[in-house]
């Protein structure tokens, strides 16, 4: 919670996601793997990272989301996991479009 308030709060003001926050949101994925409340080891904890990157690289590309925001993604996706991450990726979409439709009127 407090790695997503921090995100949004300084993407709102800057419109930039500092790799310094990323970095420690990755670190936070790796003490829970640590901790055992993240399990699968580093094979599970590595696709965790790298598949928001995948998954939302095309969006990237057509300038639809941005590089700080896949990043968010990714740091969020070690940290909650995978199925939770998904739901976050998916709602955050809606309303990011949701947002991009009515600022066009």
């Amino acid at each position: 919670m407090v790695f997503s308030c921090a995100a949004v709060c300084t993407d709102l003001k800057t419109t930039r996601v500092p790799n310094g926050l990323i970095v420690l949101g990755i670190l936070a994925g790796v003490m829970l793997s640590l901790m055992g409340i993240r399990s699968g080891g580093v094979v599970l904890f590595l696709i965790r990272l790298i598949w928001p990157v995948a998954l939302l690289y095309p969006i990237y590309l057509i300038r639809g989301l941005g590089a700080g925001d896949i990043k968010c993604f990714a740091a969020l996706s070690v940290i909650l996991g995978s199925r939770l991450a998904l739901s976050v990726i998916i709602y955050s979409l809606i309303i990011g479009a949701v947002i991009g439709f009515a600022d066009g009127f």
